[in-house]
């Protein structure tokens, strides 16, 4: 019985052993080697360290920093157009000027009405003191004189009103084809959309991962994808919202900047913008898609003189296609990595290799 044990325990010691060198050692059947096929033509890269968060990157539109879409508050029939369409205009400055002839009557009778009542007012608060007249007298004649002061400056406002001007100063980016000589407005109706473009405003929307990243002031690189003459503009955030929009998810922030280049730059263009980060996460970057799987591991090949060989690793973090691997001394800076043919590539491949970058630039 004691030997049947022994033989028992020998071949249980035996299968652990060899079931323990299959998963240790990646250079099993799984990825035999054919010595028969040719050298593989590859790319690597130089294994170097960088940034992981190096920059957020957000796309969004230009707008002006300030921008105000100009209403009608009256009715009538335009007689006179200031303005139009790419047109500069002052804070204040009047667009379009509707017939006021109606206005500038009611206007004219109203005042006269106001002004009658307040010398009615002077009249009996003098007598008042004096004692001549009655508090009742002087009730009525201050409630008169409030009843003329409110219909004269409704008059007053609906005769400014047939003037319409603009809010703000800028540049008429957009103007109601209707709002012409001769025809007729109505209360409500958008005339013009005016920009100020002395300076930018770029609204983006960024994850829950890159909002934590972003720090109120942070430096900011816009590219204007039709304006690559002008080059790279410099800019800063100069806001970042409390909480994320519930529709989305996302959370907005908003890039400022200086405008050098008013008469190319116009409001609605696309740009690109690169955002410096807080918190640089810095070591040994690879592309992510030059990993490889293999019996629940990662590996990556590298270049050894002409022969494919396999290197674990293990990830920090990932962002797009660049990702962060723990210092492992097996793997040295320079190491050529390769990133491509990997499907084919198996331990002790023969490879022709051209360098193509460094992993810690830019992928």
């Amino acid at each position: 019985m004691s030997g049947i044990k022994k033989y028992i325990i020998i071949i249980g010691v035996l299968f652990i052993l060899s079931c323990s060198n299959k998963s240790d050692e990646i250079t099993s059947a799984t990825w035999t080697v054919d010595e028969s096929k040719p050298e593989l033509s590859v790319e690597v890269l130089n294994i170097t360290t960088g940034s992981l968060y190096s920059g957020v990157q957000a796309a969004g539109v230009i707008s002006g920093v300030m921008e105000a879409y100009i209403v009608s508050e009256t009715k009538g029939i335009i007689e006179n157009v200031s303005l139009g369409l790419g047109d500069s205009v002052e804070k204040n400055q009047e667009i379009l000027k509707v017939d006021n002839t109606i206005a500038r009557l009611s206007l004219e009778q109203t005042k006269q009405q106001f002004e009658s009542a307040k010398l009615e007012l002077d009249s009996i608060e003098s007598l008042y003191k004096k004692g001549i007249s009655s508090l009742q007298e002087l009730t009525r004649a201050r409630s008169s004189y409030n009843g003329a002061l409110a219909i004269y400056e409704t008059s007053l406002k609906s005769f400014n009103d047939s003037s319409i001007k603009s809010p703000i100063g800028g540049v008429i980016a957009w103007k109601e084809s209707s709002a012409a000589l001769g025809n007729y407005i109505t209360p409500g109706m958008i005339i013009a959309r005016v920009v100020d473009l002395s300076s930018l405003k770029i609204e983006l929307s960024v994850g829950e991962r890159q909002i934590g990243l972003i720090d109120l002031g942070a430096k900011a690189t816009i590219k204007i994808s039709a304006l690559n003459s002008i080059g790279l503009i410099e800019g800063y955030v100069s806001a970042i919202a409390g909480g994320s929009e519930l529709s989305t998810g996302s959370y907005s922030l908003i890039v400022s900047a200086d405008n050098n280049f008013k008469d190319k730059i116009k409001a609605g263009m696309s740009v690109v913008v690169e955002i410096e980060t807080n918190n640089d996460k810095n070591g040994i970057i690879i592309p992510n898609d030059s990993i490889v799987l293999r019996d629940k591991k990662e590996y990556i090949f590298i270049d050894d003189n002409g022969v494919a060989t396999p290197k674990e690793i293990k990830k920090i973090d990932v962002l797009g296609n660049r990702a962060l691997i723990a210092s492992n001394e097996t793997i040295k800076i320079n190491d050529k990595i390769i990133t491509t043919g990997l499907s084919a590539i198996k331990p002790g491949s023969k490879v022709i290799s051209r360098l193509s970058g460094n992993t810690g630039d830019a992928l």
